[in-house]
């Protein structure tokens, strides 16, 4: 066999092992790609059928509840004035806590005046005289 077809048959052959390895990587990663892939979808998939199962123990629920009476326009309403009465029972017993606390500010102010009035004025203090023009 001549010299030139030796050469030729092993460029051949070496540019098919390089194109064979090359191919095989390019396999690799994307079989490597397209597992990921998978991975990622079922993920979604997983999150969607707990989803699924979510709204449909929630469906099921409200359809007792419905079947029950329990979301009937009455029941509706009667909840809607229980929070109506329990936000104006919160700001009624606001209003009052701060006027039991005003009360009691001014009654402690009051203490502290009348005992500074019958005490005198503390020992070495400058009385201060009123006058119409202070």
């Amino acid at each position: 066999m001549p010299l030139v077809t030796r050469v030729a048959n092993a460029a051949t052959a070496a540019y098919q092992r390089a194109m064979t390895s090359k191919r095989k990587r390019l396999y690799q990663q994307e079989i490597y790609r397209l597992r990921q892939e998978v991975q990622r979808l079922r993920g979604e998939v997983r999150a969607c059928s707990d989803v699924i199962d979510t709204m449909g123990h929630d469906m099921e629920a409200r359809r007792r509840e419905f079947v029950l009476g329990e979301l009937s326009r009455v029941d509706a309403h009667r909840r809607t004035v229980v929070v109506d009465q329990r936000r104006l029972l919160e700001v009624h017993l606001r209003e009052q806590l701060a006027a039991e606390l005003e009360d009691a500010l001014l009654s402690g102010f009051e203490t502290g005046y009348k005992a500074g009035l019958a005490d005198g004025p503390p020992p070495g203090a400058q009385q201060r005289r009123l006058t119409g023009d202070s």
